[in-house]
């Protein structure tokens, strides 16, 4: 933190550790109303190598997309195998719910419009953010495109708790399932 507010970064702080979801929706509503028409997701573990942005830019604007995934899977050799295989399994289940191929669903590194905030209702707190913020997003109609990123593995322990992400991750897909098998009304 102390390098990035000497970078000219604005740092915001949650009172307590809250989770990457209230984290995150701090950080959303801070940005509404400030002068922006992209935002950067970017996870702050170091995983994500900011040179990769104007590649990431350059998708949005020549596709004409609303949402920008960078996809670690490009060269999936250095995430643990664990993680690769329930990444895999998980961007499968998101790709049927949301009609279209995703194959990164669990990135944290993303442009998005800024113009999308308002719409997304998001209420998870945890890891699971992630996936509520694309099954929002598609819900509504942004449109999505993916592009290749390099990936940083440490060997520091990650934060990521299997068990809780998993439970949050089951309610959130069932959550979306059962909206989508509800008939239009």
């Amino acid at each position: 933190s102390d390098e990035a507010r000497a970078g000219g970064a604005e740092l915001l702080r949650l009172p307590s550790h809250g989770g990457k979801g209230r984290a995150l929706g701090l950080a959303f509503s801070h940005v509404l109303s400030r002068d922006y028409d992209y935002l950067v997701q970017m996870d702050g573990d170091g995983q994500h190598h900011p040179d990769d942005l104007p590649g990431m830019l350059r998708t949005i604007a020549e596709l004409k997309v609303d949402v920008v995934i960078g996809i670690r899977l490009a060269d999936p050799a250095p995430m643990p195998f664990h993680r690769r295989c329930l990444n895999r399994l998980i961007s499968r289940l998101i790709s049927w719910l949301v009609g279209f191929p995703l194959c990164d669903t669990q990135s944290g590194f993303k442009i998005f419009r800024k113009a999308l905030l308002p719409s997304l209702q998001l209420r998870s707190i945890r890891y699971e953010t992630e996936t509520e913020f694309i099954l929002e997003a598609a819900r509504l109609g942004y449109r999505m495109a993916e592009h290749p990123i390099r990936t940083i593995y440490c060997e520091d322990k990650s934060l990521f708790k299997m068990l809780p992400a998993a439970c949050g991750m089951l309610r959130l897909l069932w959550r979306g399932w059962r909206q989508r098998s509800r008939p239009a009304r």
